[in-house]
């Protein structure tokens, strides 16, 4: 919440009255935040998303410090940018417990702390409390096939983990379909829970957003040229940026299911892919997949979103995302890696 979307949020419905709950890794920023939000209903707590143990502490502080919540933004993330040139082998990126360090911070620390917040959401006084979870449309380059948890229990040598939740698989290719791999993973987590969350009838709804290409530093180790095409081209952050956050936090009816699920500020979506047939698994597998995705990201939504704005756009996500199986599979596998807190 210090920095970029979250900083932004932060500062516009404290505006509109909120109290404010900001996550942050760096004292220093928490500090400047509060300060800058006037002291009066903001509330600080320290945590970095590459501990599971740190994000545990921090969903218990927040019990400590209210009775209740009613929104909860998962917006912490990483993207590994010129990292993945690293040469394979030379160098493991992971989290504290030894995850792959963008699945760990952007997905699993993301799963402790909402499936840990689920209680107080479900005390809010509020219609319909809700968790939104930042994806995005990058999620369209992977297929879910390394999500998928591996029980071959003839095969005593097998790792049930997820391939995209390693830290040993240092190729280029993981690395770059790494961020895709999280941001799916994200939206198959709320799949899973709203299901679970609806059978115990619980009010709590979970929305999936897009925010697009926002001028953030979100990117690790980019160029100088790079941030400066974000800064003239992404929308931003105190603006467009925030606005399919802003609908998915208080638009009525969204999130009641997996047809208003996923929110998006553009127009562009699976849909424009399916016919081409880039979402097929023979595209995935031969990596058409990853090119198409990745040119269309840079080359077109880039220079061109700000022309195909939507105020207020539900798109379809990834036909994977669909996915029950996939869903539950890396649900119950989640649950098991963080069953400790």
């Amino acid at each position: 919440a210090t920095s970029g979307i979250g900083r932004s949020l932060s500062m516009t419905v404290h505006g509109m009255g909120a109290t404010v709950i900001a996550i942050g890794r760096s004292r220093r920023k928490l500090s400047e935040l509060r300060e800058e939000l006037g002291r009066a209903r903001v509330v600080t707590v320290l945590a970095d998303n590459v501990d599971l143990e740190s994000v545990s502490r921090a969903a218990e502080e927040i019990g400590s410090v209210t009775d209740h919540l009613d929104y909860l933004v998962n917006n912490a993330g990483i993207h590994y940018g010129f990292q993945v040139f690293i040469p394979p082998g030379q160098e493991k990126l992971s989290t504290v417990q030894g995850y792959d360090l963008v699945f760990g911070v952007n997905y699993l620390s993301h799963f402790l702390l909402t499936e840990k917040l689920i209680p107080l959401l479900e005390k809010s006084k509020i219609k319909s409390p809700r968790v939104i979870q930042i994806s995005s449309t990058f999620h369209l380059q992977v297929d879910g096939s390394e999500l998928a948890v591996d029980r071959n229990k003839d095969n005593a040598d097998a790792n049930p983990s997820p391939i995209a939740s390693r830290n040993d698989m240092t190729s280029y290719t993981h690395r770059n379909r790494s961020y895709a791999n999280s941001k799916l993973a994200q939206i198959l987590h709320a799949r899973a829970l709203s299901r679970r969350l609806k059978t115990r009838h619980s009010p709590v709804a979970i929305v999936n957003v897009c925010p697009g290409w926002v001028a953030t530093n979100i990117v690790r180790g980019t160029t100088e040229l790079f941030q400066q095409a974000l800064a003239r081209l992404a929308y931003p952050v105190d603006g467009a940026g925030i606005s399919s956050t802003m609908n998915a936090l208080f638009r009525p009816q969204v999130g009641t299911t997996e047809k208003d699920d996923y929110l998006v500020n553009f127009r562009t979506g699976s849909k424009f892919l399916e016919p081409l047939g880039v979402m097929s698994k023979w595209a995935a597998r031969w990596k058409v997949r990853d090119l198409v995705v990745g040119f269309m990201a840079f080359f077109v939504l880039l220079p061109f979103q700000r022309f195909g704005f939507g105020d207020f756009l539900i798109m379809p996500s990834s036909p994977e995302s669909y996915s029950v199986p996939l869903q539950d599979g890396l649900y119950d596998w989640s649950l098991e890696a963080v069953k400790q807190w």
